[in-house]
């Protein structure tokens, strides 16, 4: 509820001359009067409506309104996401340093992977599949699994999507 310091300096003047008002009346009914409590009660109760109808327009104001395009923060990758990708990088690649049993390690997640979409079919309405995409099954049959090419990984990644 942020109110600008005009506003705040009309509202305090306004306070201000009631309060006077009520004084130089009270002096003209030859009356003795206490300022200093009169101009504090005046001024609470002119606090108190002020905050009532500042509060009332923040209410009844929308000031959200959709971006149009979200902001994208950055997130960490979950676990399984990474060591799909280590695997896949070392399936493809021939070095000193890639594991021996990688090509094996992708092999059997593939093969989870591919069963996982299998098992999903019905679920999404898609009818059973008799048989795998051609360049897949020879993927999953062959034994001791192969390193694969970039290429051949794109296909095989294509082919499970399709599932």
């Amino acid at each position: 509820m942020a109110v600008s310091r005009g506003r705040w300096a009309t509202r305090v003047l306004l306070a201000v001359a009631a309060v006077a008002v009520v004084v130089i009346g009270v002096r003209l009914s030859n009356e003795d009067i206490a300022v200093l409590p009169l101009g504090a009660g005046i001024l609470a109760a002119c606090a108190v409506w002020w905050f009532a109808v500042d509060a009332g327009a923040a209410a009844s104001t929308v000031r959200w309104t959709e971006p149009a395009e979200y902001p994208a923060h950055y997130t960490r990758g979950d676990p399984a996401a990474s060591y799909l990708r280590r695997l896949c990088e070392e399936a493809t690649s021939n070095g000193r340093r890639t594991s021996p049993t990688a090509a094996a390690a992708l092999q059997d997640a593939v093969r989870q992977l591919v069963q996982d979409r299998l098992e999903q079919r019905p679920l999404r309405g898609l009818p059973a599949l008799e048989t795998l995409p051609p360049p897949l099954e020879r993927y999953l049959r062959t034994d001791p699994a192969p390193r694969l090419r970039p290429e051949d990984l794109d296909h095989i990644v294509t082919s499970i999507e399709e599932l």
